[in-house]
C-alpha cells in the first residue's frame, strides 16, 4: 500500500494521533516512520527473466516509437536499481506482437512473453496520451493501466485483487495510473519538433511512474513551467 507522509510538523501530527483512538494510530505512525515524502513499493518483482510490453491497440500514441520510450525507461530503471537482473529487450516483444497480431487475432500477452524467453511480463496498456490545454495552461497527460503477468502459469501477479474477469485480459483487474508533464507554454505546442519533445517527456513520465510501482521512492512535486528555447 502506498503511504505518503503528511506535510505537517511531527509535533502537530502526534497531537492529532493522540486525539484519535489508540488502536487506529498504527497506519499514520507507519507513514511518519517511512520518512518525508516516502512512497512504498506496491509490488516486489521476482528476479526472473522479465520483459516490458506496451499495448497501444487504441492508437493513442503518435509516433508509435513512444511505446519504445516507455518500455525502455521502465527496463533501464529496474536494471539500474538491480530489481531484476535479466531484462529482455522490449523491442523483441514489440516486433513479435507486430508480426503476429491482427484486429481479428490479438496475441495474448503471455504468448508474447513466452516467445521472447520471458517468465514474467510487465504489461502496460495505454488508455490515453494527449496534449491538454485548459485556461491558458497546457501539459501532456497520459492514462494507462499496469499488470504483472506470470508467463508459465498464465496468472496475474499484480494487482492481486480487484473487479474484472480473467487473469490478465483487457477486462482483468489492473492498476490504473495517470502521468503528466509540468505545465507547458502553449507556444511549445505550435511547433511539430517541440510537440515531439513534449510527447517524449510524457512517455518518460509514464515509464517512470510504472517503474516506481516496484520500489520505494520519494514523492516529488512537478512544479514550474516549461518554456520554449
Amino acid at each position: 500500500m502506498m503511504r505518503t507522509s503528511l506535510l505537517i510538523s511531527a509535533t502537530a501530527l502526534w497531537a492529532i494521533l493522540l486525539m484519535t483512538a489508540g488502536c487506529n494510530i498504527v497506519g499514520p505512525v507507519a507513514a511518519v516512520v517511512a520518512g518525508p515524502g516516502s512512497i512504498e513499493a506496491e509490488y516486489r518483482l521476482e528476479d526472473r527473466p522479465t520483459v516490458v510490453f506496451v499495448d497501444d491497440r487504441k492508437n493513442t500514441m503518435n509516433p508509435i516509437a513512444l511505446r519504445r520510450v516507455i518500455a525502455d525507461r521502465v527496463t533501464e530503471e529496474l536494471m539500474r536499481r538491480n530489481l531484476v537482473t535479466q531484462m529482455i529487450s522490449p523491442t523483441d516483444a514489440m516486433n513479435y506482437a507486430a508480426a503476429h497480431d491482427s484486429a481479428k487475432n490479438v496475441i495474448p500477452v503471455d504468448v508474447v512473453g513466452r516467445a521472447v524467453g520471458a517468465e514474467q511480463v510487465i504489461f502496460i496498456e495505454m488508455l490515453g496520451f494527449a496534449d491538454q490545454t485548459a485556461e491558458q495552461r497546457s501539459r501532456g497527460v497520459a492514462s494507462f493501466q499496469v499488470r504483472v503477468i506470470d508467463v508459465e502459469n498464465r496468472e496475474r501477479l499484480f494487482p492481486t485483487s480487484g473487479n474484472g474477469e480473467g487473469n490478465f485480459g483487457s477486462s482483468a483487474p489492473a492498476r490504473f495510473l495517470n502521468a503528466n508533464t509540468r505545465d507547458i507554454s502553449p507556444e511549445m505546442l505550435q511547433s511539430r519538433a517541440l510537440r515531439t519533445q513534449v510527447r517524449e517527456m510524457l512517455a518518460n513520465e509514464v515509464g517512470d511512474r510504472v517503474a516506481k510501482l516496484f520500489y520505494k521512492h520519494e514523492a516529488r512535486d512537478l512544479g514550474g513551467r516549461l518554456e520554449p528555447r
